[in-house]
């Protein structure tokens, strides 16, 4: 866990470094920083750290969140299916897993914050049908899918 922790530390810094701060494509966020925040907060929140692991949950959302809002356009249809089903379970879109929104949501109630723990819970929902209606469209033949 120690070796995770470091590893997780460095990838995370890495993201205020150029190599972060410049993408290729500009549309396409680094979301390998999103596993590393979210991994953090994982090891921090089972060693008593509430705040720490509350803080990387949330900078593991502000990524998972700019590609959320356009992961059914452009260069985000790139990726492959199971990278896009990986990232919705990390989001907190597929049911079960540690994901992003409803780990954020627990610690947050643990500490008080009910108010923004139901919000996240109302965002987990949302994700959570449209996922849905995703993999819905996705299952459809070619030319029977959205307008």
């Amino acid at each position: 866990e120690s070796d995770a922790r470091v590893i997780y530390q460095d990838i995370v810094g890495l993201q205020s470094s150029p190599y972060g701060r410049v993408r290729a494509v500009p549309e396409l966020p680094e979301l390998e920083f999103a596993y590393a925040h979210a991994g953090l907060a994982r090891i921090l929140a089972s060693h008593g750290d509430t705040d720490g692991a509350i803080s990387q949950y949330a900078a593991a959302l502000d990524l998972l969140r700019l590609y959320w809002k356009d992961r059914n356009a452009g260069a985000n249809l790139a990726r492959s299916p199971r990278k896009r089903a990986e990232l919705a379970a990390l989001y907190g879109a597929s049911e079960g897993g540690a994901d992003a929104l409803g780990s954020l949501a627990r610690l947050l109630a643990t500490t008080g914050r009910t108010s923004e723990a139901h919000l996240l819970g109302h965002e987990k929902s949302t994700a959570v049908a449209q996922w849905q209606e995703d993999l819905a469209n996705e299952a459809r033949p070619s030319g029977t899918g959205r307008l």
